[in-house]
């Protein structure tokens, strides 16, 4: 029995699909390797990336009323990367070391051709300072599309943790 054809639509989907992962897979390459000026350029200028904090389920939390581990607008992330990137980063001495793993990404092209929402497994482990810690997820990651390439203009990352007493987040999640 030969196997079925793969058909235009189905060979477009899985382009956008792979456009997609190699995306993310970049985003946290480069934050491993702390191209924070790299990492920037993958977002657009109404970026938001948050991590929240609390009990409560995700889409009851407003980000704007309520307290987040982090809620940073594109200033913000500029500020914060400058920071990371200067030589006055006490709190990042020495570096912190990091490894990001994503996996069972989820991709929702309901919204269109140009722009998706994607959702992931996420684990990322830093050392500093001789201590492992280990930061357990899921990311969701709004996307659009500017020009030919994809641009990150939203990333959540819900920590497992949230409700938890998290050590400070000096780094880039």
């Amino acid at each position: 029995m030969r196997a079925p054809a793969i058909t235009t639509t189905m060979a477009k989907q899985l382009e956008f699909e792979q456009e997609i992962e190699r995306l993310l897979f970049n985003e946290a390459r480069l934050l491993d390797e702390a191209r924070y000026d790299d990492w920037l350029e993958l977002y657009t200028q109404e970026a938001v990336y948050w991590v929240p904090a609390g009990t409560k389920p995700l889409e009851e939390i407003d980000p704007e009323w309520e307290v987040s581990l982090i809620y940073d607008d594109w200033d913000l992330m500029n500020k914060r990367v400058a920071r990371l990137n200067s030589p006055y980063a006490y709190a990042q001495k020495p570096a912190s070391r990091t490894q990001r793993i994503l996996s069972n990404i989820v991709i929702d092209f309901s919204e269109g051709k140009d722009k998706c929402v994607v959702s992931s497994s996420y684990c990322c482990y830093e050392l500093r300072a001789h201590k492992m810690t280990t930061f357990i997820g899921r990311c969701e990651h709004t996307l659009v599309r500017e020009d030919k390439d994809w641009k990150i203009t939203k990333k959540v990352v819900d920590l497992i943790t949230r409700d938890e007493v998290v050590d400070s987040l000096t780094f880039i999640l």
